[in-house]
């Protein structure tokens, strides 16, 4: 995803109040953009390297209070309403460390200190490939419990920032051409290997709920499911839902728009259910009309196939349709 359209989907990302990873190669401006991003939304950003803790760091410093020993509250944990906490570095930190962290993405909640209403997790790694020492994240419990966004710079996106930095267009454009000549916005990267299961089809289900209220590219809708549930699955969502669904009805009292937007599978199920179940002299010759000649040939192949099942519908339908039948059966 390019930085500019990570931008302007940030606060529709932070309405779905779930922990966001993001997946990019060092010094494309990760850090930057979140910091960015927030403060266009009136919130502040809490920045924490977790290669650099220990787990006790996360639950904060024991103190002995009244004869009663508490921990005391990690300055990085956000104590405000709405604040963004950025776990930079993640799979640099030590195994234990993440398995700490696990704790605050499943219950906003690390220890005894819980996260402020509002607060959103937001994390960042290398990815796992021959240029980074990190360690790489296969763990299914991990992976689940994020939004997986790959971001890449792009030359339009990084022109625009420096010019909106250092107010000067040519050193903007001289600097772009340099990048663009050692290939440097090319590099491509890769997310881990996510897989449906129900916790991530909810966040999936989430996502395209209150996507309805904004106008979001189908490609870019895609991209952020296949972070949740991978690619395959989120393709196959997507058109799920926008699959129309005939029934017998539609064929009796012809429903010409779903006839016309339904998919010649669809087509062919439902003519058969009626052959086989419903009433075939009820099929309207308009919603006949609507069947191409191989679709109507796949139902007759099908007949062919199972005569038990098909073939009383079968002559019923074509006592009513005869005409229309042999102008298939002569072409197939």
């Amino acid at each position: 995803m390019r930085i500019g359209t990570f931008k302007s989907l940030f606060g529709f990302l932070l309405s779905l109040d779930e922990p966001i990873m993001i997946v990019g190669h060092a010094g494309i401006g990760k850090s930057t953009v979140i910091r960015q991003a927030a403060q266009e939304l009136g919130r502040s950003v809490k920045t924490v390297l977790l290669s650099q803790l220990e787990p006790g760091d996360l639950i904060g410093m024991p103190v002995v209070i009244n004869g009663q020993t508490v921990f005391t509250r990690p300055t990085f944990l956000p104590d405000r309403p709405g604040e963004v906490l950025f776990l930079d570095e993640f799979n640099r930190a030590p195994l234990f460390v993440r398995q700490s962290v696990l704790q605050l993405l499943t219950d906003r909640q690390i220890g005894p200190h819980r996260l402020p209403e509002g607060a959103v997790i937001i994390a960042a790694i290398n990815p796992s490939d021959d240029e980074y020492e990190v360690n790489e994240i296969i763990d299914q419990a991990v992976l689940t419990r994020f939004i997986w966004i790959k971001l890449q710079n792009d030359p339009t996106d990084y022109y625009n920032y420096l010019v909106q930095e250092f107010k000067d267009a040519t050193l903007a454009r001289a600097a772009v051409q340099t990048l663009i000549n050692f290939e440097v916005f090319q590099k491509d990267v890769e997310l881990p290997k996510i897989q449906p299961n129900p916790r991530a089809m909810s966040k999936a289900v989430k996502i395209l709920n209150k996507a309805k209220e904004l106008q979001i590219d189908e490609e870019i809708l895609i991209e952020l499911l296949s972070g949740v549930i991978g690619r395959e699955a989120a393709i196959y969502l997507i058109n799920q839902i926008d699959t129309v669904v005939l029934n017998e009805e539609d064929l009796y009292k012809p429903a010409f728009e779903k006839l016309r937007k339904a998919s010649p599978t669809a087509k062919v199920e439902v003519l058969l259910r009626v052959l086989a179940y419903g009433e075939p002299e009820k099929v309207s010759s308009e919603a006949l009309e609507l069947y191409t000649d191989e679709e109507l040939a796949s139902v007759l192949r099908s007949v062919q196939a199972d005569m038990e099942k098909y073939m009383v519908g079968y002559i019923k339908l074509y006592r009513c349709h005869f005409s229309r039948i042999r102008r298939v059966l002569a072409v197939s």
